[in-house]
């Protein structure tokens, strides 16, 4: 974690766009696998609560949240720094970031241990399975007073999901691509069909990104329709495939043994939207219908 902070630094201070993306490339280079899954699951979407050995495959997918807060970030600083409500206001203020504000004021009071990936890791789950704020509260004050603060800086930040070191999403996919030796488009196609950039990562390190299924409750991207530059490029009419378009919006409708999950259009999950679909006799004998008329995976409908 340490040296993922100091290249979070360093992909801050360059303006170019492909040189954040072959710094970090290099970094993931230097990764065992394990690290590398870490390292790019904190860049790609932050902090995620492993999966229990009994959770079911709906389960899976559900993000669990760290209830981190800042004003549970807010307190854990001021026992660990010994600085008063007031201070913590104003240095905020003037920062604008709780990630930023941590580091700073942990400056000369924490012992500087170093911090691993897989350490950090360990901790986050820690604090996805505390029962109490007190809990969280408690371990994030022995973190901060322990690591040093440029790690505590970017570990803070990773919780509040704000980098803010103008690193993008696609941009993590470039560094995948480069740094596992792996086609951008093979990478990006894999994470479309499997939604986790960690697992991606690692299978395109070892050339095993084709064995990537699609897998449900996981929405992938949408077929929709783009404008050609030449009337050229249109396929002969005896190609075309014409069908009925119907008003209303269109959605992914996921589904397996009883459960059922709708997603729109861009990708953002709208179950609780739709309350008499999940209580519906026959949506249930449409999704077993299309789940028996075709291979497993999510289903699209619209």
């Amino acid at each position: 974690m340490d040296r993922l902070a100091l290249i979070c630094e360093e992909i801050q201070r360059h303006a170019s766009r492909l040189q954040k993306v072959n710094i970090l490339a290099e970094f993931f280079k230097t990764l065992d696998d394990g690290e590398l899954s870490i390292a790019v699951q904190l860049l790609a979407s932050g902090p995620v609560a492993r999966a229990s050995a009994n959770q079911a495959l709906f389960e899976i997918d559900d993000k669990v949240d760290l209830k981190i807060g800042r004003s549970v970030l807010r307190e854990a600083l001021r026992q660990a720094s010994g600085w008063d409500k007031e201070t913590l206001s104003v240095c905020h203020s003037q920062v604008g970031d709780t990630g930023e504000t941590a580091g700073l004021l942990m400056r000369g009071v924490s012992a500087e241990e170093p911090l691993s990936l897989t350490a950090v890791d360990s901790f986050y789950q820690e604090l996805f399975q505390a029962r109490s704020t007190a809990q969280r509260i408690e371990l994030l004050v022995a973190a901060f007073r322990l690591y040093r603060p440029l790690t505590i800086k970017y570990v803070v930040k990773m919780i509040t999901r704000g980098l803010r070191i103008g690193l993008m999403a696609k941009q993590v996919e470039e560094a995948v691509a480069i740094g596992c030796d792996s086609s951008l488009d093979a990478v990006r196609a894999a994470n479309n069909r499997l939604g986790d950039l960690a697992r991606v990562a690692v299978a395109a390190r070892h050339g095993e990104l084709a064995s990537i299924e699609a897998r449900l409750f996981h929405p992938m991207d949408f077929m929709l329709a783009k404008p050609l530059d030449r009337a050229e490029d249109l396929a002969d009419v005896s190609e075309w495939l014409v069908e009925d378009k119907y008003d209303g919006i269109r959605s992914q409708v996921h589904f397996d043994s009883g459960t059922v999950r709708i997603f729109s259009r861009g990708m953002e999950e709208i179950t609780r939207s739709f309350p008499k679909w999940l209580k519906s006799a026959a949506l249930f004998r449409v999704m077993a219908w299309l789940t028996a008329k075709f291979s497993p995976g999510a289903m699209a409908a619209r």
